[in-house]
């Protein structure tokens, strides 16, 4: 028989221990892992509850390191209030801090952020390995409280805690009262848990629990000799509840903004003549104010068709481009019965001086092409007819005062909601963090809706009326294109195609061309 193959009954038997040695494999895998990972291997507290409602807390700790590279001891964090984020908030006060180590550097060091008591335990300049013990000892203050019965004091304690880095294998408290205990039990993992009490004595202890999960010991007391003013008492100011209460003051405002939007007043007395109106003032009634760029444009198209039309301006086709100048009737009586904003294209064309007439002397007017910078004017006459609007009564004068208040409430909310946000996803977030958020939350909110309102002029109740009554005009001279003979500035201001004569038709047609923003240039590939 050849040397390398085996009888067959030892392939069966090789066969028959492939199992057994696959599963010894795979747990023995988990228990190497988990040797080299450091761990709590022993956590032992000796609670004494005191007659003046305080608790003196021993603990003593195994603490394996392993061979974890720059750990200088362990962190211990003790609760400095419970409760934060909701709408109850326990408080809880520490002293006589004590830690001894026989076998590594006991220093401590200590940082409350209001959430939590932080103990950093050990030497910075001293890195530890393997297994040493430490006893930590402090008075806690605030732990016990009344019973949710109303018989007795109760205590609800997590003394271990859910924030260690390490897994912890085994866990034993006892506590001593001076009074009878009434009934102990777990917070949970009753399974992993065994409670015992003895007259006025408990004891809890976890085992076998795969990371710890932080749960808590009930203990009942028995009426008796502990001062009530040593009791915990859950305060029902907390940061929520204040973060809450703002954020119901700021949006109160928000079912009253729909109104802030109606006229005031009655209907209007329609005292206002529509056809009396110039054709820019209609149309920034119309518009509620004319704040786009395409409604100055047209507004300002629309002034000059309008002053062609009564003389007080003279255009016509100069070969490619169309030329502006003052009309036949410039008497100071004309001027009179311009409007502001009137005067000012007026002003502007009489002042510019474009063309000559042969000799070298220049005349009064200008090229459409050369009226300045379209963008700056068209704006600068829609503002102005604007205000002409609001001299008629029909536009409430510029925005609200209280406009910039409510741009820098909206402002803070939304700085403060990304801030509490960042916070909230760190490592260790504050209770402040989420009645913080409620509030700016509310602000923001409650700023932009506002903001959004009290952008615009809202109209008068006048102004509501001659609103209605110019869109009513302008379906009638939409209908009917021979209408826009006697109406051309009207069908310029709204946009409107079929203007007659038709010269007036194409410089309508120029002018918005020549008044739109100027193209940012495009680069050739």
């Amino acid at each position: 028989m050849p040397p390398h193959i085996a009888p067959l009954p030892i392939l069966r038997r090789l066969r028959a221990l492939l199992p057994a040695a696959v599963l010894a494999a795979t747990a023995l895998a988990p228990a190497a892992a988990s040797a080299s990972e450091e761990r709590v291997t022993s956590y032992a507290a000796d609670a004494e509850v005191r007659r003046d409602g305080s608790m003196r807390v021993t603990e003593r700790i195994t603490y394996d390191f392993t061979q974890a590279p720059d750990r200088h001891g362990p962190v211990r964090l003790l609760p400095r209030e419970r409760g934060g984020g909701t709408f109850e908030r326990e408080s809880f006060s520490y002293s006589d801090i004590e830690v001894q180590s026989p076998d590594a550097p006991a220093a401590v060091e200590t940082e409350d952020d209001g959430h939590d008591l932080t103990l950093r335990i050990g030497d910075p300049g001293t890195e530890v390995t393997g297994v040493h013990d430490y006893v930590i000892s402090y008075v806690v203050t605030g732990a016990l409280d009344h019973a949710d019965t109303g018989q007795g004091v109760e205590l609800d304690w997590n003394f271990i805690g859910d924030e260690w880095d390490a897994p912890v294998e085994r866990a034993e408290i006892t506590v001593r009262t001076p009074t009878p205990v009434t009934d102990v039990r777990c917070g949970g993992h009753e399974d992993h848990c065994r409670a015992s009490s003895a007259d006025r004595a408990a004891r809890v202890v976890w085992h076998d629990i795969d990371g710890w999960p932080g749960t808590p010991v009930v203990l009942g007391l028995s009426e008796g000799p502990i001062d009530e003013a040593g009791l915990g008492t859950a305060s029902p100011y907390t940061p929520t509840l204040w973060g809450s209460a703002i954020a119901v003051v700021l949006l109160l405002p928000l079912p009253l903004l729909p109104l802030a939007t109606r006229p005031r007043g009655g209907g209007g007395s329609g005292s206002v003549a529509v056809h009396a109106l110039p054709p820019a003032v209609a149309a920034a009634v119309a518009t509620r104010g004319a704040q786009s760029t395409g409604q100055a444009r047209r507004i300002t198209v629309a002034t000059l068709v309008d002053l062609h039309m009564r003389g007080l301006l003279r255009i016509e086709r100069r070969g490619p481009d169309w030329w502006i100048e003052p009309g036949p009737d410039h008497s100071e009586e004309a001027s009179t019965r311009m409007a502001g904003f009137e005067r000012l294209l007026v002003e502007h064309v009489t002042e510019s001086a474009g063309g000559g007439d042969g000799d070298g002397e220049a005349e009064p007017g200008c090229f459409l092409g050369s009226l300045g910078t379209p963008r700056m004017l068209s704006r600068t006459v829609a503002d102005a007819a604007r205000e002409e609007a609001v001299k008629y009564g029909l536009l409430h004068s510029a925005t609200s005062p209280m406009r910039p208040w409510i741009v820098a409430v909206g402002a803070v909310g939304w700085i403060g909601s990304g801030a509490c946000l960042l916070s909230m996803l760190g490592p260790q977030p504050w209770p402040l963090l989420d009645g913080a958020a409620y509030a700016f939350a509310a602000a923001a909110l409650t700023g932009t809706l506002a903001g959004a309102v009290t952008k615009r002029s809202p109209l008068t109740p006048e102004g509501e009326l001659v609103r209605r009554r110019v869109h009513e005009r302008i379906k009638g001279i939409g209908s009917d294109p021979d209408t826009g003979f006697y109406d051309p500035a009207l069908r310029a201001a709204f946009g409107l195609r079929g203007i007659q004569p038709h010269d007036i038709d194409d410089f309508t047609r120029a002018a918005r061309k020549a008044f739109e923003p100027p193209r940012s240039p495009s680069h050739p590939s």
